[in-house]
């Protein structure tokens, strides 16, 4: 069994290396709900927002290094430990240096393919990118490695969306808000996700817990009653 799943990781590790594609110009928002726009975007405004363990603010698990060997032990062949890595990784994307901190997290794999905050690193870059396919597999590597994290669930379903994969969206934001129902973006991402299948009901529903959660956004407010315009719309027809 471990021999299959190291099979695996390799696979996944290959597959980030061989298919890396050029930075484009359209940028994700890194804090708050971002308004973001672009060919693929829906009649209402597009608010969506990825995660990571330093913008949900929710301490994470500690995981089990492989063999017993503890991460501070390992390092890359420049002595960079797992969390250099991470740590150098941020600087690089906060400079927007995506290609330099992809390259380091791909080195850290090395070292340690089971990392779940490493491909959950990657996944934000390749959705910057809008390279939306690796990110989906990004992320869901980490969930294999990391399965109760609710921020990836999170980050699976953007990319699952503009897949235009909008039930398995679905169903990525429902366990990213069972694992934490208090983020309110969440709600905005679920509730656009039906708008995009027309099940406005249910997108409303969605708003409308968001704003609980949120009571001052009047970008929520404003989806709540452009979604009460078109259930409006759609009884007229």
């Amino acid at each position: 069994m471990e021999a299959v799943l190291i099979i695996i990781i390799l696979a996944v590790i290959l597959i980030l290396v061989a298919r890396r594609i050029p930075l484009v110009a359209r940028e994700m928002k890194s804090s708050g709900a971002g308004l973001l726009g672009g060919p693929d975007e829906l009649s209402e405004q597009k608010m969506v927002k990825f995660e990571t363990p330093e913008n949900n603010g929710k301490k994470k698990r500690i995981i089990k290094k492989i063999r017993g060997v503890g991460k501070k032990e390992k390092k890359t062949k420049d002595h960079l430990t797992i969390d250099d890595v991470l740590q150098k990784a941020d600087e690089y994307l906060s400079e927007k240096n995506r290609e330099e901190a992809e390259k380091l997290l791909i080195n850290g794999l090395e070292i340690d393919p089971y990392n779940p905050k490493i491909y959950n690193k990657l996944g934000i870059i390749y959705l910057e990118q809008e390279n939306y396919g690796d990110a989906k597999e990004a992320f869901k590597t980490a969930l294999r490695h990391d399965k109760f994290n609710d921020l990836t669930y999170n980050n699976l379903g953007l990319a699952l969306f503009n897949q235009g994969r909008y039930v398995e969206a679905i169903e990525a934001y429902k366990k990213s808000i069972q694992l934490n129902s208090l983020i309110p973006h969440r709600y905005i991402n679920l509730g656009l996700t039906y708008s995009a299948l027309r099940q406005y009901d249910k997108a409303l529903d969605a708003y409308k817990k968001a704003l609980v959660l949120d009571k001052d956004n009047a970008d929520y407010g404003k989806l709540i009653r452009e979604t009460q315009d078109k259930i409006e719309e759609m009884k007229v027809e």
